[in-house]
């Protein structure tokens, strides 16, 4: 990826009829949505990386989905994790990606428009999203808190 070329994708506006909305604008309100599901339902869950970190990283995933260009970024965590993470939240994440779609057509944009499924919200959040969950031993009794990152 050109440095220039996603700048230029980045502040180009989505329609010519309105050129203050950009693929920015749209990130930013998509990348907003995530933090408020984040803050909303699942506490246990933060961005492992500080807040202008994480923004370019979804910026980039959304410019590479956006140019077709298919970038498999390798999680951190181990099989039983991904596993662990994605039957905890499988349910939220494809709703909070149906909620990302309906905000791109609402913009008249055609991003997650297509063949996209919630697979992609779901790979970038196992790799720059940190979640903590409580190992219990047999009497229910918390033993300690666990950190995975994702």
């Amino acid at each position: 990826m050109k440095h220039t070329s996603f700048v230029k994708w980045l502040v180009r506006p989505i329609t010519r009829s309105d050129p203050h909305i950009t693929y920015k604008v749209i990130c930013d309100s998509l990348l907003h949505e995530i933090y408020r599901w984040m803050n909303q339902h699942n506490k246990d869950l933060e961005f492992i990386y500080d807040e202008t970190t994480t923004r370019i990283s979804f910026y980039k995933m959304i410019y590479d989905l956006h140019n077709n260009i298919t970038i498999i970024s390798e999680p951190f965590m181990d099989e039983e994790e991904i596993l662990y993470f994605s039957m905890k939240y499988s349910d939220e994440i494809v709703s909070l990606f149906i909620n990302i779609r309906e905000i791109c057509k609402n913009y008249g944009n055609t991003l997650f428009q297509k063949n996209e499924t919630a697979d992609i919200l779901l790979q970038f959040l196992e790799t720059y999203v940190s979640f903590s969950h409580y190992t219990q031993n047999e009497g229910n009794d918390i033993i300690e808190t666990e950190e995975y990152l994702y």
